[in-house]
């Protein structure tokens, strides 16, 4: 289940899921953080009850180089039902 969207903390980590999936290449990353400036974030990053990324490691990294402030959401589910995000 998926929360409200909250404030990020001073510094997000990653939860060891998130790495499941790997980060994206400089360019890519770049391009991402190019269409968040100029679109706005349109998914949310997901995070744990512990502000670790479950959800959004390459979004959260393009925001920093954007310059824009990540929109997050809290995740409050079981491990199993975080793997299926």
């Amino acid at each position: 289940m998926i929360a409200a969207a909250k404030s990020p903390p001073a510094a997000l980590t990653w939860h060891p899921f998130s790495k499941l999936f790997p980060m994206l290449p400089e360019d890519r990353l770049q391009e991402l953080a190019d269409d968040i400036r100029e679109n706005g974030l349109r998914c949310p990053i997901i995070i744990d009850d512990q502000d670790r990324i479950l959800d959004g490691r390459n979004r959260s990294a393009a925001c920093e180089i954007a310059g824009v402030k990540p929109v997050l959401e809290p995740f409050h589910g079981t491990e199993q039902e975080a793997l299926r995000l």
